[in-house]
């Protein structure tokens, strides 16, 4: 290995304590990225994987051994835009070679025991339909709309697949938006509902936490895959990775388009909330 990593074995005790009792109960883990939040973007997304401990330590090893594949092409861990455009890391990397090494990544996720969750907007709709003074003080930018939508869709997650199993957030850390991201993370668990599934956000980099670049590769594929559903409605959805590494399955996740940004609005300006949430005994 090339760069130096945190083994999820370590996670809990890097989220909670060692006198933490919630520690022990965390036996899920879910990480997620963002793209889209540079001027110009058509959709802003959230995505990611959600799993048990024991499912990621298994995609970890076996992501090591196909990163170190390609270590010999200065390749030391995988970001999907840098990947695209062929600069960085993957400046000696052909298109062939990287349609290849992307169909491995697909396979691998594909094989993995991990589930997608995801959130995403619309940015021109949100211009064009978001305006109520209230909400955007709480939303000020897509981004935002989509870490609190892809937490409550979590914690909905957990409650109805997972049997209200505890899980651990993380997120990419985010220079631009990290401090607001820390203030909402700390509104969100001093709700009534946050803590009955979940435990407390933290922040990583995908070259220490090697799950997150999983995650950039959901939430890249994400992003693709709703522009091309609202713009592109006759072209095909889902790109031939992300259709491979999701088995062609559901994913978890809602996008907001102007209807669906309206709603919002209106339903949080009546309620305090994007949407209820379900109940669980």
């Amino acid at each position: 290995m090339l760069y130096r990593s945190i083994p999820l074995a370590d996670l809990a005790d890097f989220v909670h304590p060692r006198s933490s009792q919630r520690k022990a109960l965390a036996l899920l883990r879910a990480y997620f990225d963002e793209t889209g939040i540079h001027d110009g973007a058509l959709v802003t997304a959230i995505g990611g994987f959600v799993a048990t401990q024991d499912a990621w330590s298994e995609l970890e090893t076996e992501w090591v051994k196909l990163i170190d594949e390609f270590a010999s092409r200065g390749v030391r861990q995988f970001h999907m835009t840098d990947f695209l455009a062929q600069k960085g890391e993957f400046e000696r990397m052909d298109g062939p070679l990287r349609n290849y090494m992307l169909t491995r990544i697909s396979e691998l996720l594909a094989s993995a025991d991990v589930r997608g969750i995801f959130s995403a907007v619309v940015c021109d709709d949100w211009v064009s339909t978001v305006r109520d003074a209230e909400f955007l003080s709480q939303f000020p930018k897509p981004f935002f709309l989509c870490f609190e939508d892809v937490t409550r869709q979590l914690w909905e997650w957990s409650g109805k697949y997972a049997g209200g199993e505890p899980v651990a957030p993380m997120f990419a850390h985010q220079p631009e938006y990290h401090d607001r991201m820390a203030a909402v993370g700390q509104y969100l668990a001093n709700t009534d509902w946050y803590p009955r599934f979940l435990v407390s956000i933290t922040f990583g980099t995908p070259d220490r936490f090697i799950p997150l670049q999983a995650a950039d590769f959901a939430a890249f594929s994400v992003r693709e895959d709703i522009e091309n559903r609202h713009y592109e409605p006759g072209a095909g959805h889902q790109t031939v990775a992300f259709h491979t590494a999701t088995q062609g399955n559901y994913v978890h996740g809602h996008w907001f388009n102007a209807k669906a940004l309206e709603l919002t609005v209106e339903r949080f300006c009546e309620t305090g909330e994007i949407y209820p949430l379900c109940r669980f005994e």
